[in-house]
């Protein structure tokens, strides 16, 4: 008589501990490598490439990155890789260069563009990489597209990307799941709603194009559906109705059948002959060669003329005062990006200054004066879209120093100052053209308490220096790698004296101030 109440113990426990097990200890089936391959959570966007030297390719670039920004399937993640520009025919032909490009990035996936306007209109294509296998995913294109102004061409890269999307076999994910309450990354956006039940699936298979490896067709297993019970506008809420098995659908479960999936046809002649392969132009037609953006950093070279004047306040000989109306300088600077973000730059400018010696009766009467200022700084570069042509924003600090080498003179009239320290230097510029082609920007550089040296004699006991520099300067894109650039530039340095020098006549203040125009060309390299 006790066995039957022994099995109606073992029932009840076993009634009790099963939702448990369903629920929360639950025998996970193995996952399909193809679908865990497929599973996007990230991307990025990699420069795009045209053969109109960016007309194109920037503000469209700009363009995809600012909507995947805004979807909500995806956290977007800005790339910092800067160039060379890669074209989908290049990866196409090179597999280990598509590996290097997926192992530079930390997204799951990235999207190369390429624009290429011919004779027979506009081509643009769009390509989806995955991090994973360096495969390419989902290839979309448009050929012959007769609108040339950019607007036109924007909105049709608008629809080229919602191709791109339809084209992944899923509409969304499963976020997360606890028990039987899951959340999906479907929304009211998505035209998803209360009570509504969606497909749960699993991809078990993948068919690639043979030459190009985009997939082409997917074969998926049903893993159950989910009923929404909230569905807020980029987020719902829902439960487990059903299931193949306890614990089939997890956290990246593909969510499916909202909208119809549809594929390139793997037979498509322009995708085996393409028809861009030899765009030409005007009456000597050559294949258009993509061109390398600058990638390491930058030197330039700057030839100007200037104004100068310079003041020593004397109280036992009044004031004295140098000008020289038109000295000439030369600088040179040159700048490496570490990365896309941090660099470190070096200048080096020269001056000779020329005047008439102001105190009376000192020999000689006329001086020069060499004027040298060295700098070099270490900052990081606000670039907009990671754009070496587009708006930035440059902080910078390091050290200067600027060295005036006097003539002697006797009695003694001015004395060689060497001015230097820390300085932090701040600098921006913008394109004023929409192609990018001119720009304007503007920099300003502080010393952080600068000190003074002065040979052969000093001119008090203790001195306080202020330094301020400014420049303005516009800018011409000649070409990818050339910048052509007209700077003008302010410069004051003033210095107050307390006490005695070492020179007869001790000095209570000086200064010195300069203006200069002068032209340059930068190379990009």
């Amino acid at each position: 008589m006790r066995f039957p109440k022994l099995r109606i113990s073992c029932l009840t426990l076993a009634l009790c501990l099963g939702p448990s097990l369903s629920a929360d200890s639950q025998i996970r089936p193995l996952q399909s490598q193809i679908d865990d391959l497929l599973t996007i959570e990230t991307i990025t966007i990699l420069p795009f490439a045209d053969n109109t030297q960016g007309i194109y390719s920037r503000p469209l670039e700009t363009r995809v990155s600012d909507q995947l920004r805004s979807l909500h399937r995806w956290t977007f993640l800005p790339s910092s890789t800067q160039g060379p520009y890669r074209t989908s025919e290049e990866l196409d032909q090179d597999p280990e260069l598509v590996r290097q490009l997926a192992d530079s990035i930390e997204a799951d996936a990235f999207i190369l563009g390429s624009i290429s306007r011919g004779n027979e209109g506009i081509a643009l294509q769009l390509d989806l990489y995955l991090k994973r296998d360096a495969q390419l995913f989902v290839r979309v294109d448009t050929r012959g597209f007769e609108r040339s102004d950019l607007e036109s061409v924007g909105r049709e890269m608008d629809r080229l990307l919602a191709r791109m999307i339809r084209q992944i076999p899923y509409e969304g994910r499963i976020l997360s799941r606890q028990g039987q309450r899951v959340t999906l990354n479907l929304g009211q956006r998505d035209n998803v709603s209360i009570d509504q039940e969606v497909s749960v699936v699993q991809i078990i298979s993948a068919q690639r194009h043979p030459h190009f490896n985009f997939v082409v067709n997917t074969e998926k297993t049903t893993l159950g559906k989910v009923k929404l019970l909230k569905v807020d506008e980029t987020l719902s809420f829902g439960i487990v109705v059903s299931e193949k098995e306890p614990g089939a659908i997890q956290k990246n479960s593909k969510i499916s059948g909202l909208s119809p999936v549809t594929y390139p046809d793997p037979t498509i002649e322009p995708l085996v002959r393409r028809q861009d392969a030899e765009l030409a132009f005007g009456d000597d037609p050559v294949a258009w060669v993509p061109k390398r953006p600058p990638t390491f950093g930058q030197v330039g070279g700057f030839l100007g003329f200037g104004q100068f004047n310079q003041n020593l306040s004397v109280p036992d000989l009044g004031v004295l005062e140098s000008k020289d109306k038109l000295f000439p300088s030369l600088s040179v600077s040159a700048e490496l990006w570490l990365t896309s973000n941090w660099s470190v730059l070096g200048s080096l400018e020269q001056s000779i200054v020329s005047f008439s010696n102001p105190l009376s009766g000192s020999s000689p009467e006329n001086l020069n004066q060499q004027v040298s200022s060295y700098e070099l700084l270490f900052g990081y570069n606000f670039r907009a879209n990671y754009d070496i042509w587009g708006p930035q924003a440059h902080i910078l600090l390091g050290y200067g120093s600027k060295h005036l080498r006097v003539d002697n003179s006797e009695p003694l009239s001015f004395t060689s100052r060497l001015y230097y320290g820390p300085l932090v230097t701040l600098r921006g510029s913008f394109p004023i053209l929409p192609d990018q082609s001119l720009g304007a920007g503007a920099e300003l550089s502080l010393y952080l308490r600068p000190k003074l040296s002065e040979q052969p004699l000093t001119s008090g006991a203790s001195h306080s220096n202020k330094i301020n520099e400014f420049s303005a300067f516009l800018y011409q894109r000649y070409s990818e790698h050339i910048r052509l650039q007209l700077n003008l530039d302010f410069e004051l340095y003033s210095t107050q004296f307390s006490g005695t020098g070492t020179r007869p006549d001790s000095a209570t203040s000086s200064s010195h101030r300069s203006s200069k125009i002068s032209v340059g060309v930068y190379y990009l390299f």
